[in-house]
C-alpha cells in the first residue's frame, strides 16, 4: 500500500513524525484491487477501515461481485474536496496509460 499526502515523503506517505490527529481527520483517496481477477476500484472516504470493511462484507453494490479486495494505494488529504477532485482525476484516467503509470509507481514503491 503507498500512501500520499501533503506532508510527502519518498513514496508519497505520512512522514512518522506527523500527528496522528492530524492524519486522522484527513479525507482518503484509495485504489483497490480485486484478488480474484485484477479488477480495480477508485474510492474516496474520510474512514478507510470502515469503508474497505464494507467492499469486503458486500456492503457495495458495485464491488460486491469482485471479493475479496485488497489496498494498493492510498493518498491522504486535508480536504474532502480536495480527495474528491483527486478521486476524479484518477477516475478520468483509469482505463488508459495515466492509471497504468500510476499502477506502476505505486508498484515500483512497493518493491523499493
Amino acid at each position: 500500500m503507498v500512501e500520499r499526502a501533503g506532508l510527502a515523503t519518498a513514496c508519497g506517505g505520512v512522514p512518522p513524525t506527523a500527528e496522528k490527529t492530524v492524519v486522522e481527520k484527513m479525507h482518503t483517496v484509495y485504489i483497490l484491487e480485486s484478488i480474484v481477477n485484477g479488477r480495480h476500484y477508485v474510492g474516496s472516504t474520510n474512514n478507510i477501515n470502515r469503508r474497505i470493511a464494507d467492499h469486503n462484507a458486500g456492503r457495495v453494490r458495485s464491488t460486491k461481485g469482485y471479493r475479496p479486495w485488497r489496498i494498493i494505494r492510498v493518498e491522504k488529504y486535508a480536504t474532502r474536496q480536495e480527495a474528491y477532485r483527486r478521486e476524479r482525476e484518477i477516475k478520468r484516467y483509469k482505463s488508459g496509460d495515466g492509471f497504468r503509470r500510476l499502477l506502476e509507481a505505486t508498484e515500483r514503491c512497493l518493491s523499493g
